[in-house]
């Protein structure tokens, strides 16, 4: 099942902020398993419509996802060839992705495996969320990445790999 359909199947109002990201930023993927659970009592009900989080033990999505392409930040090229292991709860979200690459245009490219991203109260504001992987690729895609808009906002560092290179 593709992306757009298996979100679909996502309701509106649970987990909102995770289904709304997804909706807007993921270009493709193919979906493999999804098993949601939702068991809303009163309260739970009440809640819908409220900035209120649902309680973990309220609802649980758990996915894999392959050959995804994510536009994950304005102004940096998407993640492509995702492979992810994930789970959204009422509060939090932890996508496991084992494989992933940024193509950054001629010829630069950078590998993500091993790679963790954990938001683990989507109550707080703003939302706190770690990322922790493994980056592999060339010191010139690294500088290239670093230099984009997208990341200049978070405090992004300018390489300057010809500097680096003449260090020798």
């Amino acid at each position: 099942m593709g992306s757009a359909a298996a979100l679909r199947l996502w309701p509106k109002s649970v987990a909102h902020e995770v289904r709304d990201y997804l909706v807007e930023r993921m270009r493709s993927a193919q979906l493999g398993k999804l098993d949601m659970m939702i068991d809303f009592d009163a309260d739970a009900l009440a809640s819908i419509g409220t900035p209120a989080p649902l309680a973990d033990e309220r609802m649980r999505i758990d996915f894999t996802v392959s050959n995804a392409s994510l536009a994950f930040l304005n102004g940096v090229p998407p993640l492509s060839s995702l492979e992810v292991v994930g789970r959204v709860t009422g509060r939090t979200v932890n996508v496991n992705a084992t494989r992933g690459v940024v193509e950054l245009g001629g010829g630069k490219r950078l590998s993500l495996s091993e790679a963790i991203f954990a938001i683990p109260d989507k109550s707080k504001r703003p939302i706190p969320a770690t990322f922790n992987g493994r980056v592999t690729g060339s010191l010139d895609s690294v500088g290239d990445l670093l230099d984009r808009e997208g990341l200049k906002t978070f405090g992004g560092a300018h390489i300057d790999t010809a500097e680096i290179g003449r260090a020798h």
